[in-house]
């Protein structure tokens, strides 16, 4: 699917947007996105307790295990607003991918005994960024509980306005605003950003069943290259825009 970017202040070329990318059920690892070709400031794997970092096409996602309230891994930090950190893990039927990416996406941190409209929140380290550089923020998203869980995303970067999803259901991607067909397909949100060097960029997750709270997967924050905005339009599988 062709994509769409849909801009907060669309007269402002700067403020952040984001778009939606699905990610194929085979030959996952070829068409995820990720790529020795991309330089990275951050690349995690939630919840992978294995004791060592998977690798998609030469990057290395690091290992982010829960830990109390707070995890860190890579220059990318998850802090639990409510409850404390857990993680599950496990193969399930419902992850329509394959390869090295169905690894990554088969375990997941996620905040055990939150409360209702909980929030969750990934920081980026600012000393890992370069202000100017525009950047490409993925949170990577699929099924894998079979559950309601009720999230939305608000992403920050650049001193603007957040850029927010609305409420959709991580366990359903025909929910979200990426204009999927298939509730199980596997796909990432990308917030593009420009950095302003004050900032603290990153997501704030708010949960509306402290039940069935955000489950991190894998995030990658990426530098987008001169010829990147064009790329990065043909590629979302829709846009959104929220604030």
């Amino acid at each position: 699917l062709l994509g769409l970017i849909l801009a907060i202040g669309a007269l402002d070329t700067h403020a952040g947007t984001i778009f939606y990318q699905g990610i194929p059920a085979s030959q996952s690892d070829a068409s995820c996105g990720i790529s020795s070709d991309n330089q990275y400031t951050s690349a995690v794997d939630g919840g992978n307790t294995k004791g060592t970092d998977r690798v998609i096409n030469g990057i290395t996602l690091y290992a982010m295990a829960a830990n109390g309230q707070s995890s860190t891994a890579d220059n990318c930090t998850l802090n639990a607003l409510s409850g404390s950190l857990s993680n599950a893990g496990g193969s399930s039927g419902s992850i329509k991918a394959d390869g090295v990416c169905k690894e990554v996406l088969s375990d997941m941190t996620f905040n055990n005994g939150a409360t209702e409209n909980s929030q969750q929140e990934i920081v980026l380290d600012p000393e890992s960024l370069e202000s100017g550089t525009t950047y490409d923020l993925r949170v990577y998203i699929c099924n894998s509980a079979g559950q309601n869980r009720q999230v939305s995303l608000s992403f920050v970067g650049d001193g603007q306005t957040a850029v927010e999803t609305g409420f959709f259901n991580e366990d359903d991607a025909r929910t979200s605003a990426g204009g999927f067909s298939d509730a199980n397909q596997v796909y990432y949100i990308n917030y593009r950003f420009t950095w302003d060097g004050d900032s603290t960029p990153g997501i704030t997750i708010t949960q509306k069943s402290g039940s069935a709270p955000f489950c991190l997967y894998a995030l990658t924050n990426q530098v987008v290259s001169a010829g990147g905005a064009a790329a990065g339009a043909e590629g979302g599988a829709a846009g959104g825009e929220g604030g």
